[in-house]
């Protein structure tokens, strides 16, 4: 089910879809399982974690809801590179994407460091967040660009209401 949801609705390549599919798989605690639920995947640091660009970090209680301080973060990023322009001229780019997300990574260290909080944030997590954010962009998009006013509804609209954050 998993597997064909990432390569039907999110039109993702099916070899990339099957490391996902699988990795939810391992999330479930019966070892011998063939399937998970959302639950099995909400730990932090499985689908959720440090530096979400529409979450709060999980260590400040924020992990599984919309948080828009660190979104509105993420919409600077875009309205910078586009000066002049409103959200219903802006699209997204790939650059933009990258600045916005490195953004949310500087900024959760900081807050974490100045919590004195442990802050986790390696090569998995950085390979997960900016493969959530080529999802956003080819979701939502074509060749990597998408409307800034689809990015606004998908992460405020729809994604307050999804029980896990891809981002």
């Amino acid at each position: 089910m998993a597997f064909s949801a990432l390569t039907e609705a999110f039109h993702i390549n099916p070899k990339i879809a099957n490391v996902f599919a699988a990795s939810g798989i391992l999330a479930n605690p019966a070892h011998d399982a063939h399937t998970f639920d959302l639950n099995h995947v909400t730990k932090h640091n499985y689908i959720e974690h440090d530096a979400s660009l529409s979450r709060d970090d999980a260590v400040f209680g924020g992990g599984e809801k919309f948080d828009q301080e660190a979104f509105d973060m993420v919409l600077r990023t875009y309205r910078e590179a586009h000066p002049g322009k409103t959200d219903e001229e802006i699209g997204t780019d790939w650059v933009t994407a990258g600045h916005a997300r490195w953004a949310r990574v500087l900024a959760s260290k900081e807050k974490h460091d100045a919590a004195e909080k442990t802050w986790v944030y390696g090569i998995k997590e950085a390979i997960m967040s900016y493969g959530e954010t080529s999802l956003y962009l080819n979701l939502l998009g074509k060749d990597g660009v998408a409307p800034l006013k689809w990015v606004k509804i998908f992460f405020g609209k729809f994604h307050v209401n999804m029980v896990v954050s891809l981002c």
